[in-house]
C-alpha cells in the first residue's frame, strides 16, 4: 500500500479527508462535486460520514448526491465532514484524489445584541469563529469523554447524534463561552496587528501619537520606544520625518571680482547622518499635517530678554531669530543652492564677497531675468499658514546698473494645497498682483541694503461690511479711510460713527504698513498654503549680490522682555488633535516634553475654515521639568 500525497497506487489504498474549519450556518446540503483523476479500470470507491456537533459521528455511508441531500441539519449545527476514498482496481495505474466540494444553502447567524455589545465583539469579528469553535469542541470532546465528569451522568453510550443532544448543548454553551476568553486572549497576545490597540499601548506608555498615524510609523515606535521616550527635552521632539538629525553642510572657495570667474562650486556639498524615521514627538502630539504651518523657535539668549543690542521690552519681531527661519538655509551665507528654486541657473552663482559667501546674479541677457524663484512653477515651496503675517528679508547689492538695464524684481507665488497658483492682492490699491516691486535699481550701489519684504495673511485689510461682525485687530476701508478694530466688533457698528469700536489710522500708519523699501506688501489670497518666494535681476549688464535670504513669520502677537529667562520658545502650530483640548496640550508639552528650565508660548493656529486675526492668537506661557541638547 502506498499513498504520496494524493495519490493512490495500489488496490485497497485509502486517502482521508476532513474538515477542519467547522460550517455553521448551514440550511440544506443539495450535491456534492468532485475532482478525481481516474482510469476505466481504476476507480475511488467513495464513502462520507459527518457529524452535527464535533463530538459524534455517523457512520461511513455511499459519498452521493442522494446521501448527502438528505441530511437534516439545522442552521445552528457545527457541520464537520470525513471523507473516505478507497481505491478499487488492479491495474498498476496511478489514481489521485484533487479536491471535493458540496453544495448547499448557507445564511449568516447572527449572535444578537449580548454579544455585539460585549467586550468579545469589540475584537472578535463573530462569536462563531474558528478560534471559538475548535477550542470549545477541543474542550467540549473532553467533557464528553471518561474522566473528567462523573460516570453516572450517561452520555456516549450508543455515538448517536440524537441521544446525547442535551449534554453536548449545555456543556458546549460552557465551553463555547470559556473559548470566548480563549480567543480574546490571544487576540490581545497578538495585539500589535490591531492598529487601536497599538495605539492605547503607546499612550498607556505615555507616548503620544496621532490616530491616523501609518501602520509603518507604529511599528517603528514599538521597537524603539526608549529611543523615543530618550529624545524627549532635545530638538528631536519637533525634527519631521525625513528630516536628517544631524547634518554638517560644506562649502570652500575663494573670493572672485568676475562675475565668470567666480571660482567657487556652484553647488556645495551635504554630508546626511542619520534621518528622522518618523515624526518627533511633538508632531505627533498635535497629529502634524504636511501642509500645516509648524515652527518650534527655541530662541538664542539675546533674543528671549530684554537686551539694548537686540531685544527691547515690547519687541514682537522674529526677525534675526534662526529657529524661526522657514527657508531656505539657516545660516547668513548661501551654502547650498540646491536647497533654492533658481531660475536661469546658468546665471547664478555662490560667490565669496568679503566675509560674506553671496548668491551672485550676473551675464543675464536682454530680455530675461535670473535668480531665486520660478516663473508660474511650483519648486520647493515654503509652507505658510493663511491667517499669519510673514516677511521676506534680504540684504542686496546692485553693481554696474545702467538706468534701463539691470533691475531688480520681487515677488511671490502663491499656492494652494494642491499646487494651483493663486494671486495676490497688492496693498496700494488692492489688486491683483505676486509682484512686491519691479524695475528697481538699488542705490546706493555697490553697498549692501537691508530689504523687508511682508506677505500679510488673508484678510489683512477688507473692505468693511455693515453686515459682518470682526476680531480686535481686523483692519477695514470705509470711503477711502482706514480704520482698525480695536475690540472684537459686533455687525452694524460703522467704522466713521464707532469710535468706541474703531480706530482710525493715520496716511503715515497705512503707508507704513503698505510700502516697502521699493514697490508695495502684498496680501495672501485665501486658499494659500505654500509659497515660492522671488528675487530676481532682469536681463543687462549689472550684478546682484544678495546675502542673509531668509523667510520668517513677521512678529509674535506677544512682546517677550523678561530678564534672565533661560530656554523661551515660540511655538506656532495646528491642533488636529481631537483626544486632547489646548490646555491637555499644553500641560502633556510642559509635563513630558521639554525642559524644566524653559518656557514656551503656543501660538495656536486656526484649523482650516477658522479665520483668525493676526495678533491675536490664544498664547500659553509655562514653566516645566524635563536641559535641551
Amino acid at each position: 500500500m502506498a499513498i504520496i500525497q494524493n495519490k493512490a497506487t495500489e488496490d485497497g489504498d485509502v486517502i482521508f479527508i476532513k474538515t477542519d474549519i467547522p460550517l455553521i450556518g448551514i440550511v440544506a446540503l443539495l450535491s456534492f462535486v468532485d475532482d478525481v483523476e481516474e482510469t476505466v479500470d481504476t476507480t475511488f470507491n467513495k464513502f462520507f460520514r459527518y457529524s452535527l456537533d464535533g463530538i459524534t459521528w455517523t457512520p461511513f455511508t455511499p459519498l452521493t448526491v442522494s446521501n448527502v441531500s438528505v441530511i437534516d441539519i439545522n442552521i445552528t449545527d457545527t457541520l464537520y465532514l470525513e471523507y473516505r476514498y478507497e481505491r478499487d482496481g488492479d491495474s498498476a495505474s496511478e489514481i489521485s484524489f484533487n479536491s471535493v466540494t458540496l453544495d448547499g444553502t448557507f445564511q449568516d447567524l447572527s449572535c444578537g445584541n449580548a454579544f455585539a455589545k460585549s467586550m468579545f465583539g469589540q475584537y472578535l469579528q463573530t462569536c462563531n469563529n474558528v478560534c471559538s469553535i475548535t477550542w470549545s469542541i477541543n474542550v467540549l470532546e473532553k467533557v464528553y469523554r471518561k474522566g473528567l465528569l462523573a460516570d453516572y451522568i450517561e452520555r456516549n453510550k450508543s455515538s448517536s447524534n440524537s441521544e446525547d443532544r442535551d449534554f453536548i448543548d449545555f456543556w458546549r454553551s460552557i465551553t463555547h463561552y470559556f473559548a470566548l476568553y480563549v480567543c480574546l486572549g490571544r487576540y490581545f497576545a497578538n495585539f500589535y496587528k490591531d492598529k487601536d490597540l497599538v495605539l492605547e499601548f503607546m499612550r498607556q506608555r505615555n507616548l503620544f501619537i496621532c490616530d491616523d498615524a501609518s501602520i509603518d510609523d507604529i511599528t517603528y515606535l514599538m521597537n524603539y520606544y526608549y529611543d523615543e521616550v530618550r529624545q524627549r527635552g532635545t530638538i528631536q521632539i519637533a525634527k519631521k520625518k525625513g528630516s536628517f538629525i544631524y547634518d554638517d553642510i560644506s562649502v570652500s572657495g575663494s573670493s572672485s571680482e568676475s562675475c565668470l570667474d567666480h571660482s567657487i562650486s556652484e553647488y556645495g556639498s551635504i554630508e546626511l547622518d542619520t534621518y528622522k524615521e518618523v515624526d518627533g514627538e511633538l508632531l505627533r502630539l498635535i497629529c502634524y499635517n504636511i501642509k500645516d504651518e509648524f515652527i518650534f523657535n527655541l530662541r538664542y539668549p539675546e533674543y528671549a530678554v530684554w537686551n539694548l543690542t537686540h531685544h527691547s521690552p515690547l519687541n514682537k519681531s522674529l526677525t534675526g531669530q534662526v529657529n524661526a527661519i522657514k527657508g531656505f538655509e539657516t545660516t547668513k551665507d548661501f551654502k547650498n543652492l540646491k536647497f533654492y528654486p533658481i531660475h536661469n541657473d546658468i546665471n547664478v552663482f555662490r560667490q565669496v564677497d568679503g566675509d560674506k559667501t553671496t548668491l551672485r546674479i550676473c551675464d543675464v541677457p536682454v530680455g530675461e531675468q535670473s535668480g531665486i524663484g520660478t516663473l508660474g512653477t511650483i519648486e520647493k515651496p515654503i509652507i505658510v499658514d493663511q491667517n499669519y503675517d510673514y516677511e521676506i528679508t534680504f540684504y542686496a547689492k546692485h553693481s554696474g546698473a545702467s538706468p534701463t538695464f539691470g533691475q531688480i524684481f520681487a515677488g511671490v507665488l502663491p499656492f494652494d494645497e494642491d499646487n494651483n497658483l493663486l494671486s495676490c492682492i497688492e496693498l496700494q490699491n488692492t489688486t491683483a498682483s505676486n509682484v512686491f516691486f519691479s524695475g528697481s535699481n538699488i542705490n546706493p550701489q555697490d553697498k549692501y541694503v537691508f530689504i523687508r519684504l511682508i506677505l500679510f495673511r488673508k484678510n489683512k485689510i477688507v473692505n468693511y461690511d455693515n453686515f459682518e461682525p470682526y476680531n480686535v485687530g481686523q483692519i477695514v476701508i470705509e470711503s477711502g479711510d482706514y480704520y482698525k478694530a480695536k475690540r472684537s466688533v459686533p455687525a452694524g457698528n460703522q467704522p466713521s460713527l464707532s469710535a468706541s469700536y474703531w480706530q482710525p489710522l493715520t496716511v503715515s500708519e497705512v503707508n507704513n504698513m503698505r510700502r516697502n523699501t521699493f514697490g508695495w506688501n502684498l496680501q495672501m489670497p485665501d486658499g494659500t498654503c505654500q509659497i515660492v518666494p522671488q528675487v530676481q535681476l532682469k536681463g543687462g549688464s549689472g550684478s546682484l549680490n544678495i546675502w542673509d535670504f531668509k523667510v520668517r513669520p513677521l512678529a509674535t502677537p506677544y512682546d517677550v522682555g523678561f530678564v534672565e529667562t533661560m530656554n523661551w520658545i515660540d511655538l506656532f502650530a495646528k491642533n488636529r488633535n481631537s483626544n486632547y483640548n489646548q490646555q491637555q496640550l499644553r500641560t502633556i508639552i510642559s509635563r513630558y516634553l521639554l525642559p524644566y528650565n524653559s518656557l514656551f508660548e503656543f501660538v495656536d493656529l486656526p484649523l482650516d475654515g477658522v479665520n483668525q486675526v493676526s495678533g491675536s492668537s490664544n498664547v500659553f506661557s509655562s514653566s516645566f521639568s524635563g536641559g535641551f541638547a
